[in-house]
This record gives C-alpha cells, sequence and structure tokens, in this order.
C-alpha cells in the first residue's frame, strides 16, 4: 500500500481521485432516559425514576467510590438534559467542515438514543445510515457509526477477558461500507479500560489482530478508543497491532504535523487514548490527505482537579470540556480524531 500522509493545511487533489473523511469520537455517555434490561444504566435515569425505585437507590448506595455513589443517586438525566447533550455532540460533528463522511462513536448506549441523535440534529447534513448492535458492556455503552454512504453490512465481535476478568467487554464492531465498488471496512474499538489491567487491552489486541489478518475488505482501519497508555506492560498496540497496521498518529508526526498533545486529558496529563490504524496489507493504493486531533475553542475550557490525596486544587486551561448535566454546557472529555484518504 502506497501511504502518504500530508500536513492538514495542505492537500493535493486529483480529478479521479474519491476523498473520503472519517471521524472518530469518545461522546462520554450518550444514554437515553429509559432503563435498558439488564444494564446498569442508572445513573442517566431522571431522578424522577430513582427517588422511587428501591432497586436503583439500593445499586446506587453499593457502589464503591462516592463519587460514583452520589452521581447515581443525584444525577437528573431528564429528556431536557439530553436533548442539550445530543445537540452538543452534534455541534462538534458539524464544526469539521459540515461533518466528515464517515463517524465512528464511542458510548453510544442504544440504537435508540443513536437515532434520536440522527434525526434530531444531522440528517439535514446527509447522514443517512446508521447501526449499532448492542454489546455485552454491563453499563451499556457501544460503539456506533453514521455515515453518508450506505453501510452494507455489520458484525460485532465478541471476545473474553478470562482469566485476568470476569467482567464482560465491549466487542469489536465491524461495519462495511462499499464505495465505487470498493470494500472499506472499519473496525471500531473500546478496549477496557485503565481500571483493568493490561493483559484485558491485550487480549482485545490478539481479537483486533485475528480480524485483520482474515479481512476481505479491499480497505481496512481500525479505530476508537484504545484505552492504553505508553506504560501499558504488556502492551497490546506495540506486540499485536503495529506489526500489522500503519499508525496515522506516529507517521504524521514523523512528518512534521502538528497535533495536540493528545485527544483525552486526565489527572492534569494528555494521552493518545484514541487512535487510528490502517492495515498495511491493502488492496488499494491510497494517499492519506491529512490526520489531526479535532478541536475548535468552544470544545475546549478549564478543569479542576482536585488530588483526593492532599485536597490540592489545581486548574487547567484548554482542555476537553466535559458535558455538566446541570449547567448543560460541555460536550466529552475526549477530542474527535479527523483523518481524510483518497484513492
Amino acid at each position: 500500500m502506497k501511504l502518504i500522509i500530508l500536513s492538514t493545511f495542505v492537500f493535493i487533489f486529483s480529478l479521479s481521485a474519491k476523498e473520503i473523511t472519517v471521524m472518530n469520537y469518545n461522546v462520554e455517555n450518550l444514554f437515553d432516559t429509559l432503563h435498558d434490561e439488564g444494564k446498569k444504566d442508572y445513573t442517566y435515569l431522571p431522578l424522577s425514576v430513582k427517588k422511587k425505585s428501591r432497586k436503583i437507590q439500593k445499586y446506587c448506595h453499593s457502589l464503591a467510590k462516592e463519587s460514583w455513589k452520589k452521581s447515581c443517586l443525584f444525577t437528573d438525566w431528564n429528556k431536557n438534559v439530553l436533548h442539550k447533550k445530543l445537540k452538543n455532540i452534534a455541534r462538534v460533528i458539524t464544526a469539521y467542515n459540515g461533518g466528515a463522511d464517515i463517524v465512528v462513536l464511542q458510548e453510544v448506549e442504544n440504537i435508540n438514543v443513536l437515532r434520536m441523535l440522527v434525526t434530531g440534529h444531522l440528517q439535514d447534513y446527509g447522514y443517512k445510515y446508521m447501526s449499532l448492535i448492542e454489546g455485552a458492556d454491563q453499563r451499556g455503552i457501544d460503539n456506533a457509526i453514521i455515515s453518508r454512504y450506505k453501510i452494507s453490512s455489520t458484525a460485532l465481535h465478541n471476545f473474553s477477558l478470562k482469566p485476568y476478568s470476569n467482567k464482560k467487554t465491549r466487542g469489536i464492531f465491524e461495519a462495511n461500507i462499499v464505495i465505487d465498488n470498493k470494500k472499506i471496512k472499519f473496525l471500531a474499538n473500546h478496549w477496557p479500560s485503565q481500571g483493568s489491567v493490561a493483559e484485558t487491552r491485550l487480549i482485545a489486541s490478539a481479537k483486533l489482530a485475528q480480524i485483520a489478518r482474515f479481512s476481505d475488505a479491499d480497505l481496512t482501519i481500525a479505530l476508537g478508543d484504545f484505552n492504553t497508555l505508553d506504560k501499558d506492560h504488556p502492551h497490546g498496540i506495540k506486540r499485536n497491532i503495529l506489526p500489522l497496521f500503519i499508525d496515522a498518529h506516529t507517521q504524521a508526526l514523523k512528518l512534521g504535523v502538528p497535533l495536540l498533545d493528545g485527544s483525552h486529558w486526565f489527572k492534569g496529563h494528555w494521552s493518545r487514548l484514541d487512535r487510528v490504524f490502517i492495515l498495511k496489507n491493502s488492496n488499494l493504493e491510497v494517499n492519506y490527505r491529512s490526520f489531526n486531533i479535532f478541536s475548535k475553542p468552544f470544545m475546549l475550557g478549564k478543569r479542576r482537579w482536585t488530588d483526593w490525596q492532599t485536597g490540592e486544587v489545581t486548574v487547567y486551561d484548554n482542555v476537553p470540556l466535559r458535558f455538566d448535566n446541570k449547567s448543560a454546557q460541555g460536550y466529552s472529555d475526549h477530542l474527535p480524531l479527523v483523518f481524510a484518504f483518497s484513492y
């Protein structure tokens, strides 16, 4: 595969080339206001529902961390709050040139709330197609895709984290899109969080590598929230992904593309949890026009961070502005990745 990555500000166009733009965005807890049977989605329900349910009250009080307990008990996730969250997420998506052709999302509860996002806020931007397959995640968050191109087929590749964890985890979501008779396979990932041992992410990386090796697509792109830090050991990306895939972020840095320090901010530090990988063994000769961590001033703001051990409070500027249900301001604790390619 011929690989060319260019600065976000420099584009080379070919009259015969088909250019596709893609966004990946972890939207942080995009839930509807209804309880999904078998899912622990109680934090994201209206307060009026929680107060009437002994079951929900008991669950909230059982949570280990005090902050989780308070959020579960007192968050009022009502229809007005949800509408504002949807509107804010749509603002981020469309801020990139009116929206990328294909948008892959993490932390979407179900097809119901995905449909609300698309039909209520994005339909006028040309998004006709959407897909989400319910997975095994206990909180109920899934990968999803919306597209201006028809989605020809989808699949969910589940896997177990045993023996390192008995928790059910998010599978790898596959969506295939045919453009000009060329099949492009998107593999959407949301690996186990940093609250899980590194071995769980190693298992996820092995599953992704297995899927990629048997890909029948002309082009295969793996993207999403890989929840992997440089300090991880074992390191699933280094061991199983980089031998098979090109890392768009690393290639862009080598070519001098100006990038932010990361797409996710936590405890005063930026990290590259969100990644884009392109399978090396591809049938298409692909030109990668641009790659960037996308942000606009309205997506960033001040964040107060309190050290739970010392009580010291630090205020940080220009970090992702998380959605606050009380003020209805903010978006997500992640920034989107955007990239464009042609063939």
